[in-house]
């Protein structure tokens, strides 16, 4: 049979043909093609380097006189034998040794005799590639790296056509090389067929995994379907999205360039959408609308509000130096103590910098497995910040800020915390946490004037929060807090009276608890029903003492459910007595 390269009828094809034939006599599983190139390195090596060139350049006096152009219209399997090794035989087509100042026969101008140089030159270049093409094959045919054969051989061919290209400035001089070549390893790409990923003993395409960079099929990752190729199964799906969730498929999180991961969880809802799951039933790690961070989220919700989600603490040992713990009991007691209106809900900030609150919760909850989960909203003018976060690269974990006249600790271990209260909830990069799953920070007994330190300036900057825009917009509020607090000489409103009605009713609560339960309700579907049950306290095992509001300020229903917290009849002047005595 004629071997590309290999003059038909030689010496040499005969003996590859007995080669290969021995080959696969001993091997009859061995492909034709990688017996072809184990013969073809055998016989080079017996033969030496120069004595094969000079047999795979094997021509008869008439194919030394033909054209590139008969060349680039003959048979693949004579491409290489029918281009002139220039190289071996510095000869004109008349048999004339070429000397300095030779012009060949029918040039009659600098312009024309650069042409044919330049064609002679091209024909050079297409004939070493060429040479070049026939050993890329044969080594995709030996490498058993390569799966698909077929697409490697099709990049071959892509490339080398590319390269005959920039050789022939005239596209109709070089197309017909190229699509011989193509010609030729048709046949090859047709009998390997698609490219194939094992799995399980299955072989399933390209088109069945979620994250396919490159034809090798080792770096296919994230497969859709089960049981055959094509089977698009929900079950599949969800080991998928669950490899981008903060615990990953089976405790292993896929790793993808950042990049390439929009693309990916596109991909992976579009499988979803085609087999009948509404866009709420997609697992949160994959949802467009909530792209699921590490211990704190930030979502927009249909309406167009932000909403922030936190695995903010939790019952297990952080790792500051020294070591410290609050205990379960410690955390029943806060979130008690929250949803029964005796302390407010955290506020949120970042990374515990004042005056950079930008939301505060409204869910509170403690959850059997021993974490504590916060939900809550974004303050007007601050979703910026929300946004920032969203756009955040790396994973987010969450710190919380406790006063120090809140803590008490076991008296028989100082490192563990049996009664807290949590006011301030921060995001912080992964990298920062106190706690592998979260941490908490000891807040200073005073309250510092918002001023940013280049320590607080790297901080935002490190979540991708422009300290100028929020130095700014603290300073904007300040000022209008200012130019309020300038009118408190200014003779009072006369209090208007409530009657029985301003108060708030049994049923009107009732209906209240029930609205707010629906909010919490959509937060624990959320969450993967995360908050499975609150447990409650044993009055005989902590006691509880409540400080006793004298003065009750009227408020809207609204401004109940927000807390008194933040409200202009609860606010004390920071230059007053009040705010500058003790406890």
């Amino acid at each position: 049979m004629p071997f590309s390269g290999i003059a038909p009828g030689s010496k040499l094809e005969r003996d590859i043909d007995k080669c290969v034939a021995a080959i696969r006599t001993d091997d009859p599983g061995m492909e034709k093609g990688q017996a072809i190139a184990i013969c073809r390195s055998r016989l080079e090596k017996q033969m030496g380097e120069e004595n094969t060139k000079d047999t795979l350049s094997e021509t008869t006096s008439a194919e030394t006189e033909s054209s590139v152009d008969v060349t680039l219209t003959d048979k693949a399997g004579h491409l290489v034998r029918r281009v002139r090794d220039d190289d071996e035989h510095e000869k004109r087509g008349d048999g004339f040794e070429e000397t300095e100042g030779f012009v060949n026969l029918g040039a009659t101008s600098f312009a024309e005799l650069d042409q044919i140089e330049a064609a002679r030159e091209a024909a050079n270049q297409i004939r070493r590639r060429a040479g070049q093409f026939n050993g890329l094959i044969d080594n995709i045919m030996m490498d058993p790296d390569v799966e698909d054969k077929g697409a490697a051989m099709t990049t071959v061919a892509d490339e080398f056509g590319v390269l005959a290209g920039e050789a022939m400035e005239r596209k109709e001089k070089w197309q017909p090389l190229t699509d011989i070549v193509a010609n030729a390893i048709a046949p090859l790409v047709d009998k390997q067929g698609p490219a194939m990923k094992t799995e399980g003993g299955i072989k399933f395409p390209r088109e069945d995994f979620a994250f396919t960079p490159s034809g090798n099929v080792s770096t296919w990752k994230l497969r859709l379907a089960e049981g055959k190729p094509g089977n698009i199964t929900r079950s599949q799906l969800g080991a998928a999205a669950a490899a981008f969730s903060p615990g990953g498929f089976r405790g292993q999180k896929v790793q993808i360039p950042s990049g390439d991961v929009a693309a990916v969880k596109g991909k992976i809802r579009a499988a979803y959408r085609k087999i009948g799951v509404k866009d709420e039933d997609i697992p949160p790690s994959v949802r467009k609308e909530l792209e699921v961070k590490e211990g704190f989220t930030v979502f927009k919700q249909k309406d167009g509000s932000y909403r922030w989600l936190a695995t903010y603490s939790n019952k297990f040992r952080d790792v500051d130096n020294p070591p410290e713990i609050i205990s379960e009991a410690s955390h029943m007691r806060f979130t008690k103590m929250v949803n029964d209106g005796d302390f407010p809900y955290p506020e949120v900030k970042v990374w515990h910098i004042d005056g950079s609150r930008w939301g505060q919760a409204d869910f509170v909850a403690y959850d059997d497995r021993g974490f504590s989960i916060a939900s809550g909203t974004v303050d007007k003018g601050r979703e910026w910040i929300a946004e920032s976060l969203m756009a955040f690269e790396g994973d987010l974990l969450t710190s919380h800020g406790m006063p120090p006249a809140s803590i008490v600790r076991d008296p028989d271990d100082h490192s563990i915390i049996i009664r807290h209260q949590t006011t301030e909830i921060s995001p912080l990069p992964a990298s920062a946490a106190a706690n592998k799953f979260t941490g908490f920070n000891i807040l200073g007994d005073e309250v510092k004037e918002m001023a940013l330190s280049d320590k607080d300036e790297a901080k935002l900057t490190a979540l991708n929060i422009n300290p100028e825009r929020l130095d700014a917009d603290t300073e904007s509020k300040a000022k209008d807090t200012e130019e309020l607090e300038f009118k408190e000489n200014d003779p009072p409103d006369t209090p208007k009276e409530t009657g029985q009605d301003d108060y708030v009713a049994r049923d009107e609560m009732i209906d209240l608890v029930k609205s707010v339960g629906e909010t919490q309700k959509q937060i624990v579907e959320l969450i993967g029903n995360l908050v499975d049950r609150v447990q409650t306290l044993e009055t005989n095992k902590l006691a509880i003492d409540k400080e006793t509001l004298e003065h009750t300020p009227a408020a809207s229903l609204t401004d109940i459910h927000k807390s008194v917290i933040g409200s202009p009849e609860t606010k004390v002047d920071g230059r007053s007595s009040l705010a500058k005595s003790g406890p």
